[in-house]
């Protein structure tokens, strides 16, 4: 009977180990399971992102002048790209950017992350507005003040590198000009 018992202690002791030690992530249909910071500090250590490594894909145009790209948006598939970002795994982060209409009308502000980072909340001007996802859009006023994006994600255990992708008006058309800026990846602890 004691060797049953110990066996049986044995068995569950490596079951609780494992499911312990498995991480759970969310999926497309699932809610988002990080917390949202909405708001970075500024004396945060920041990742300045190189704007001369950004790429537009071929819905869309751009220009760099003084440390800021001019985005313009010729269809609903326009997106500026952040490419291969190296990241840790499992690792918490944030994105910003600040943007400003320049011209045009501006229903959404979307992007996706290649699938990769589907475990993201975005807050514009410190409120949460949606996700980042293939059919998602956070949506944004059709201003021309300046607005501040931070996109919070969790990368996976197995990849870390991906595009990022930000895309004005995604799903929902209408041209549109827009002045990005303060481009820059922070990690946050947990």
């Amino acid at each position: 009977m004691k060797s049953k018992f110990l066996k049986f202690l044995l068995v569950l002791s490596a079951g609780s180990f494992f499911v312990a030690q498995t991480p759970v992530y969310a999926t497309r249909r699932s809610a988002p399971q990080i917390t949202s910071v909405t708001e970075l500090e500024e004396d945060v250590d920041k990742e300045e992102i190189d704007l001369n490594d950004l790429e537009v894909n071929s819905s869309a145009e751009m220009t760099i002048e003084n440390d800021e790209v001019i985005l313009d948006v010729i269809n609903e598939n326009g997106a500026l790209v952040i490419p291969n970002l190296e990241l840790d795994t499992e690792t918490r982060y944030a994105l910003h950017y600040s943007y400003q209409k320049l011209d045009g009308d501006l229903n959404t502000f979307g992007g996706h992350t290649d699938g990769l980072y589907i475990n993201n909340i975005v807050s514009v001007d410190g409120d949460v507005t949606s996700q980042y996802e293939e059919n998602d859009s956070a949506y944004a006023a059709d201003d021309k003040e300046e607005h501040q994006v931070v996109v919070e994600f969790v990368t996976p255990r197995d990849k870390a590198n991906a595009n990022f992708y930000i895309q004005p008006n995604r799903g929902d058309f209408d041209f549109v000009t827009l002045r990005i800026f303060d481009v820059y990846l922070v990690e946050i602890p947990e």
